[in-house]
């Protein structure tokens, strides 16, 4: 589990591809208590055959913290969920960010699959395609319980998407 500051510095990773058979899959597998901010991740391909996926993280807990990051690609999830941002944001943040994935899933969402505890996203988007087999959102897929999530300044687009939840 990836714990501390990591600063992209506005730098782009291109191409990143992951194909894995267990859970917590993403360029950062588990955050705990991390702080990443200013990184873009271009033309992604993410595959997991279990659960947790996003391009960025596959699981982001315990007051971790995304700022100024962004993701275009494909993530794909056989398990629940799938975000293109990140799989489950849990009792973290996540601000002036964007995804533009295709997203598909058990459960997805277009910037976050699943979203508990504690949690907020503010001034941020999602704008790619989302297909979910059990729950889906244009921008957060689940709402995972226990604790208060929060939505602020942020949306998704419908057309894009696909969806055309609130």
């Amino acid at each position: 589990m990836f714990q501390g500051n990591f600063n992209g510095s506005g730098k782009t990773i291109s191409g990143l591809f992951i194909d894995r058979t267990d859970d917590l899959v993403g360029l950062f597998g588990a955050c705990s208590d991390a702080n990443i901010q200013n990184l873009g991740l271009s033309g992604v391909n993410i595959t997991s055959n279990d659960n947790d996926a996003g391009s960025l993280a596959g699981y982001l807990c315990e007051a971790s913290a995304v700022t100024n990051c962004y993701a275009t690609g494909t993530v794909t999830s056989r398990g629940n969920p799938a975000g293109g941002l990140v799989g489950v944001l849990s009792s973290s943040t996540i601000t002036n960010s964007y995804a533009t994935c295709s997203v598909a899933g058990n459960t997805a969402g277009g910037l976050v699959g699943g979203m508990g505890g504690t949690s907020s996203i503010t001034s941020s988007y999602a704008a790619g395609s989302v297909t979910g087999t059990y729950l889906s959102g244009g921008l957060v897929g689940d709402n995972l319980g226990g604790g208060t999530v929060t939505v602020t300044a942020s949306y998704y687009n419908s057309q894009t998407s696909g969806k055309s939840d609130n």
